[in-house]
Formats: structure tokens, C-alpha cells, sequence
């Protein structure tokens, strides 16, 4: 005759401890039964804690991916700051010494300063998409869609639900 336990941890049950029939073919005693439970009742406590454990480590797990996401976005932020004043500063002389560049070249007086003007207008091309590139380089990426398993997603989702009810703290 096989005897069946739940597991109980609180109101929760976590399954069964089924003991097999004796070799007597004699039912437990009250002592046996008690011992039996009282087994019964821990083991379903370190299954439970186990799970809490699991839970708080994936948790953590979560919590280091989003601190580390949100850290790279201000690095990337405060670098895409860093490089608009950067542009601004480049950028309004560039444009300046274009503008006073290309009225030279309209007056063309002498032979020699053509030669300089384009030189100067080349250049000034050339730092201005120097500047572009950087600015390119310094954009944030959109997010990247990525494969989930939505088993892991909705366990964790559910465990930090169920912390978050059960907390007294709202």
C-alpha cells in the first residue's frame, strides 16, 4: 500500500511525495506519518526557496542587462552631445572662411589668388565631411530585434509580478 504526501510550502503546493507500499503491507503509524510530513513540509520549503533563488538570480541577471543598456546609452548620448558641439564649433568657421572664399574668387584680381581660393574651398570641403563622417559615427543605432524564449520571458514576468503583489511595500 503506497501512501501519497502533499508538498506544502504556506498555502502553495509544490507536488507530491508518493512513498512506496511497505513490505509489511501495514499502514504508517501516527509517529511515521508525522515524520514523513514533517519531510514532506521541508522538502517543499527548499523547492520553493529554490525557485525564489532562481527567480532572484535571473532578476539580477535582468537588472545587470538594463544597467548596462542604460549606461551605453548615456555614454552614447553624452557622445552625441559632445559631437554636435564639436560639429557647431567646426562647422560655423568652415562656413565663414567658404563664404569669404567663394567672394574672393568671384573679384579674382590677381592671377595667383585663384589658385589659393580653390585650395581653401577644397579644404573647407574636406573638413566639413570630416565633420559629417564624425556625426555619422556618433549617431545611437536603433535597438536590434532579437530571438526571446518567451518561456523565460513570461516566467520571469510572473515571478516579479507575484513578488510585487505579495510585497507590502506599494
Amino acid at each position: 500500500m503506497a501512501s501519497v504526501f502533499p508538498l506544502m510550502s504556506g498555502d502553495e503546493l509544490w507536488g507530491f511525495y508518493l512513498l512506496g507500499g511497505k513490505r509489511t503491507n501495514r499502514l504508517l503509524n501516527s509517529e511515521e506519518v508525522h515524520v514523513v510530513r514533517t519531510l514532506a513540509t521541508q522538502a517543499a520549503h527548499q523547492v520553493g526557496n529554490a525557485r525564489l533563488l532562481e527567480g532572484l538570480q535571473q532578476t539580477n541577471i535582468s537588472l545587470g542587462e538594463v544597467t548596462s543598456r542604460l549606461m551605453q546609452a548615456e555614454q552614447m548620448a553624452n557622445l552625441g552631445e559632445g559631437s554636435a558641439v564639436l560639429a557647431h564649433e567646426l562647422k560655423n568657421p568652415l562656413g565663414i572662411i567658404r563664404g569669404s572664399a567663394e567672394i574672393l574668387l568671384k573679384n579674382q584680381d590677381p592671377a595667383g589668388q585663384a589658385e589659393v581660393l580653390h585650395f581653401i574651398l577644397d579644404e573647407t570641403d574636406r573638413l566639413t565631411a570630416l565633420v559629417d563622417e564624425f556625426m555619422q559615427f556618433a549617431r545611437i543605432a536603433p535597438p536590434q530585434k532579437t530571438d526571446t524564449d518567451l518561456n523565460d520571458l513570461v516566467q520571469s514576468v510572473a515571478f516579479l509580478w507575484e513578488s510585487r503583489r505579495k510585497s507590502p511595500i506599494r
